[in-house]
């Protein structure tokens, strides 16, 4: 896949499951932050490596003068009548600017790549303020017991 993107000085790269992994290290770190976070324990930092070194997910890191400044990873899903391309993580600096630059090129991104119909994600409160203000919208309230 190797797909990068350069806007405002910041670098988008999706990776391969094994430049993923080579790099894990590194990007644990924030992707902890995602999964500290997350209350009914979808997923651990463990699964999150596991599903990128077999392909399961894709990886994208977003890069500022060879520092790492963002991380997120994302699934494509398959409905019956549907594709979409899933965000199971996002998590670094300055996430509300990173979405405004690099939303449209992810979207084009999805579109060609997996033939998605739209992009999606489970978010927090404070979240879901940030991705509504750059287009995202509530469509189903995600219940449990």
């Amino acid at each position: 896949m190797a797909v990068t993107f350069v806007k405002s000085g910041i670098r988008l790269e999706f990776l391969e499951p094994d430049e993923a992994t080579a790099i894990w290290n590194d990007i644990a770190p924030l992707f902890s932050r995602v999964v500290e976070r997350i209350d009914s324990g979808e997923f651990t930092l463990d699964d999150l490596y596991l599903m990128a070194a077999s392909g399961e997910i894709v990886i994208g890191v977003a890069r500022k003068n060879g520092e790492v400044t963002i991380v997120l990873a994302f699934q494509p899903v398959q409905y019956p009548q549907a594709k979409s391309v899933n965000v199971l993580a996002i998590a670094g600096k300055n996430l509300d600017q990173f979405i405004e630059a690099f939303l449209p090129p992810f979207q084009e991104f999805c579109r060609d790549e997996y033939d998605a119909d739209w992009i999606e994600c489970v978010a927090s409160g404070g979240a879901v303020r940030m991705y509504t203000r750059r287009g995202f919208r509530a469509v189903y309230q995600h219940l449990r017991i």
